[in-house]
Order: structure tokens, then sequence, then C-alpha cells
């Protein structure tokens, strides 16, 4: 008998074993599959449906997988015209963060810092996503992600973040 979602990320708390991580990718996407989402037409309505929904761990893969869909522009946690996209990706970022370990998590970070959107590039979408990272990181190397403090290096293309002695993420190959 197959175990169920919930079963599996309790297990994965305990163990952070990579060995369930395909199990709860698999049971994850089964889930997603009966999943409803959410019809709201508006950016913030979508957002509010959004972080409701990520506590559900049936919920999660759609939720990880439009992780950046719909980013409304927020001034301090309300919508404002003046506001900015990258607060509530931040937010969502940090919703995830205090949910318990999930490795779709982990997964989902490392995709968006690979794909690289301009939104990424904001020290604070950087910030909480390494914080979050550092949270789901599981026993495999190449799933984890490494973290250092380095000072802005010349000649280095730009490819830092440019404030001294911030909190870089490395991800491995």
């Amino acid at each position: 008998m197959q175990p169920t979602l919930d079963e599996a990320l309790e297990v994965f708390g305990r163990t952070r074993s990579s060995e369930v991580t395909p199990l709860i990718i698999e049971l994850g996407r089964n889930a997603e599959a009966e999943h409803q989402p959410p019809q709201a037409r508006k950016n913030y309505g979508f957002h509010v449906v959004w972080l409701s929904s990520i506590a559900d761990p049936k919920a999660r893969t759609w939720a990880l997988k439009t992780l950046t869909a719909k980013l409304p522009r927020l001034a301090d946690g309300k919508e404002e015209l003046y506001g900015d996209q990258s607060e509530a990706l931040v937010s969502r970022i940090h919703a995830l963060a205090k949910l318990p370990p999930d490795p779709r998590i982990a997964a989902a970070l490392v995709a968006l810092a690979r794909l690289n959107p301009p939104i990424v590039g904001f020290y604070e979408v950087m910030e909480a996503m390494a914080q979050g990272l550092v949270k789901r990181a599981d026993d495999s190397t190449r799933a984890a992600p490494r973290l250092s403090s380095r000072s802005q290096r010349s000649g280095d293309g730009g490819s830092w973040l440019k404030t001294p002695a911030t909190t870089r993420l490395h991800l491995s190959a």
C-alpha cells in the first residue's frame, strides 16, 4: 500500500532523505490533478487565494508552479498602484518558509533561481529564497543549496549583488 502525501511529508520532515522526494513529487502531482485552481481574476485576489492554498499539501504543487503568477503590486502588504511586485513574491516565499519541510518547496525555489527572471534580482527576493532553501535542504548535495557570505568582487561582470558581505546563493549543478 502506497503512503499518503501527508505520511510521505512526515517522513521527509523527520529524515530529510532525498529518497522520499520522488514519492512526494509523484503524490503531489496526483493531488494536483484533483485540485481546482482558484478563478480569481484580479492579481490581489489570486495572491490572497494563493497564500491560503499553500497550507494544504495537496494544493501545494499547483501553488509552487504558480509562485510568480499574477503578482500584485504591494506596498506594506496592501495593494497600491505605486507598489512593487517583489513585495508580493517575498511574502509568498516567506509564507512557504513557515511550512513544514517539503522538498517541492526547495525544488521550486531552485527552479526560480535558475530561471533568473528580473524580479529575482531584488535583494529582498534573493534573501528570502536563500532562507527558504536553507530550511528545505535535504541530504542530497545536488538538491541542497550552499550559502556563503562574500564581499562584492570587482570584475565579476555584475553577477553578484552589489552589497558587501551579503548572503549569496550558489546552486549545485
